[in-house]
């Protein structure tokens, strides 16, 4: 079983084992994010604090969205920073990286002798 959404794909699988007892395991497909820290006059500028469905209130969050493929880093930046600081136009800002690679979002697949996957 497969639930889509924009974001996210959850996948319902059933396993066999050895033995032949069958087990459910679930796991997540998402796109990749992309946060954005600003930084102003040696200040961290964020964002104002949002209602949080999965923990019932506001918190506190730094800047970012899902990493649109069809655009460069530099311009999901840009929009990312328009649409969380409510800006119009042309974004202007130094734009760095932090690291080159970014995080993996795949799950390593276990493999074992016990264990068909």
């Amino acid at each position: 079983m497969e639930v889509r959404s924009r974001w996210i794909t959850l996948v319902a699988e059933r396993l066999r084992d050895s033995e032949g007892r069958e087990f459910e395991y679930w796991r997540i497909e998402k796109s990749n994010s992309l946060l954005v820290v600003v930084e102003y006059r040696d200040l961290l500028i964020l964002p104002q604090p949002t209602y949080r469905p999965g923990v019932a209130r506001v918190t506190q969050d730094l800047a970012g969205g899902r990493f649109d493929e069809s655009l460069s880093k530099r311009s999901t930046a840009q929009k990312i920073l328009r649409r969380e600081f409510r800006l119009a136009g042309t974004v202007k800002a130094s734009i760095t990286g932090l690291n080159k690679t970014g995080w993996t979002s795949t799950v390593p697949r276990r493999t074992s002798s016990s264990m068909a996957w």
